[in-house]
């Protein structure tokens, strides 16, 4: 009896000393998890590495660690730490997800695709996987491979506005679209998305004349190449006839969202407010004219113009094609970008600027232009700072053919994504199936400054511009440091912005019609390195005093557009 009493108080000593770690470690991981949803990252990282270390092969406190990593920013860590998940768990759709949003983060988009294809492979739902999978084959130069994701995606969510977005966005980067189906299928976005418009009447006065509060929509309200030419604008604004209203549509804050906000007379963070409620601020605001940034690019809110928050709404900037969206009544364009007849491609009203629909802002800290490098190097060398996406399978043919009548020259492309060497590997692999040996193709990766990154201009002579996507950013940055860009002026806006930006600084010759026109122009270029000489000395100057920098000249003609477009609503009424 005795005996027996001892006993059962021993086991039960024995199963209390046995539970106390669980116990500790059950604790532990509370905490992490409260601390993670909490956003204090670093401890939940440290209480999750713990709990790793005590219990390796649990893969539930891995993910967790995964998750906190990446949160900080660590993609290789979080890498690591999923492939450690799946290593566990090979049919985990997340774990994954998970590896390939690392690998994503990292660069490593041709990875990450196939990362992401397992993951989709074990949970075929995942819409997010499915639009990220998507991104990553758009980002390699593999257009009609995302658009096919996309769509699949969009027969498993039909009423998924952000990736019926992206679709549109990628249609943009195959070849030989044609307008009619790009216009179609910007309509069909519209029906989708474009209903909820509040019919209550506008509290706005219907005075053509009075002074005008003027609201901007975006999400790239910082470090972007939109504030390149955003920030002109808004600092330029008459502010006796126009008050500006800022409405962010992203948490991200960074030294030029600061100057963004100096500049704005209002400042309203949106990124947080559903549509509905952004809508009711935007009308309690009495804005007179709404002006979407985005289009159909990343976290655009243009089905928060669908709800019709302001009297005139209007579209710009961000987005080379219509919305499709009926609440949108204009775009403003110009009359290269968009040449009469251009209407029949867009939902909204066409306002023509004068001159260019863009006026661009240099970097204040950009390096001087440098010698023309044909001097050093005793050939001339070809360049494209563009998105790899733009590089589709016609325009790699059109620059191997360049290089290939153009004896010694090579080729430099620039990406963030050329840090990856499967990237790299698969785009000198393009060229070497049009005749052009891999030497000749010189790949750099992503600068981290941006005066670094306007100081690789010094590497090119002649800059090649992107078909039937041109750039933008890219083909003015190189103009003012000093390079001379070559463009095919295609049929949409897409592809006449190159036109207009050439046009606009008094160099309209470099403009081709045609594929074969815009090979010529480009050997011609390369085979006169006097006029290459020249314009290296001259061009900055050229641009600094062309409509393209006219900051005020520009600012007055968009208040213009303002003013007739409000003014049509005050007669409409």
């Amino acid at each position: 009896m005795v005996a027996g009493a001892g006993s059962a108080r021993a086991m039960g000593l024995l199963e209390g000393v046995m539970a106390r770690p669980q116990g500790r470690l059950a604790a532990r991981r509370k905490r992490a998890e409260e601390a993670f949803r909490a956003g204090r990252l670093e401890e939940a990282a440290r209480l999750f590495g713990a709990v790793c270390k005590a219990t390796p092969r649990d893969p539930e406190a891995r993910r967790w660690l995964a998750r906190c990593v990446a949160e900080q920013g660590d993609f290789l860590a979080a890498e690591r730490h999923w492939r450690a998940v799946v290593g566990r768990l090979a049919r985990d759709p997340e774990g994954w997800a998970g590896v390939g949003l690392a690998l994503h983060h990292q660069g490593r988009v041709i990875e990450a695709a196939e990362a992401y294809r397992r993951s989709l492979e074990l949970y075929p739902a995942d819409i997010n996987t499915h639009e990220n999978l998507a991104a990553a084959l758009s980002q390699a130069g593999r257009a009609a491979e995302a658009v096919a994701v996309y769509r699949h995606g969009l027969a498993v969510a039909p009423g998924h506005a952000r990736l019926h977005s992206s679709l549109l966005l990628c249609l943009h980067y195959l070849e030989g679209e044609a307008p009619e189906t790009l216009l179609e299928e910007h309509r069909r976005w519209g029906a989708a998305h474009g209903g909820g418009a509040v019919a209550d009447p506008f509290a706005n006065l219907p005075d053509p004349e009075r002074r005008l509060r003027v609201g901007y929509v975006s999400a790239d309200f910082c470090e972007h190449s939109v504030a390149s030419f955003f920030l002109p604008l808004v600092e330029r604004h008459d502010r006796a006839r126009f008050e500006i209203v800022c409405y962010s549509a992203a948490p991200l804050v960074d030294r030029v969202t600061e100057e963004i906000r100096g500049l704005a007379d209002h400042w309203v963070e949106i990124s947080a407010m559903v549509d509905g409620e952004a809508a009711k601020r935007i009308r309690r605001d009495r804005v007179d004219v709404l002006v979407d940034l985005s289009g159909h690019t990343a976290s655009n809110r243009l089905t928060l113009f669908a709800r019709r928050p302001a009297p005139v709404q209007v579209t710009y900037l961000g987005y080379p094609d219509t919305t499709g969206l009926l609440a949108m009544d204009y775009r403003l364009v110009d009359g290269v970008t968009d040449p009469p007849g251009a209407e029949r491609w867009a939902t909204e009203r066409l306002l023509r600027l004068p001159d260019c629909f863009l006026c661009y802002r240099p970097p204040a800290g950009a390096p001087a232009v440098a010698e023309p490098p044909l001097r050093a190097n005793g050939h001339v060398t070809f360049g494209s700072f563009n998105n790899l996406a733009k590089v589709n399978d016609g325009v790699v043919e059109a620059w191997a053919e360049i290089l290939r009548r153009s004896p010694g020259a090579h080729l430099v492309v620039k990406s963030s994504l050329l840090d990856d060497p499967a990237t790299g590997e698969a785009l000198r692999g393009r060229f070497l199936h049009h005749g052009v040996a891999p030497e000749r193709v010189e790949l750099l990766a992503r600068q981290a400054a941006r005066a670094g990154h306007l100081a690789c201009y010094s590497r090119i002579d002649i800059g090649l511009d992107t078909f039937p996507y041109n750039g933008t950013t890219t083909t003015c940055e190189a103009l003012w440091q000093g390079v001379p860009v070559v463009t095919l002026a295609g049929g949409l806006h897409m592809g006449r912005v190159g036109a207009s930006l050439l046009r606009a600084v008094g160099l309209g010759d470099w403009v081709a019609g045609d594929v074969a026109t815009y090979v010529e122009r480009a050997v011609a270029l390369a085979a006169d390195r006097e006029r290459l000489a020249a314009l290296r000395r001259t061009l900055r100057a050229t641009v600094a005093a062309s409509p393209l920098c006219a900051e005020a000249t520009f600012t007055r003609q968009v208040e213009t557009a303002y003013r007739t477009a409000w003014q049509a609503w005050c007669t409409a009424r």
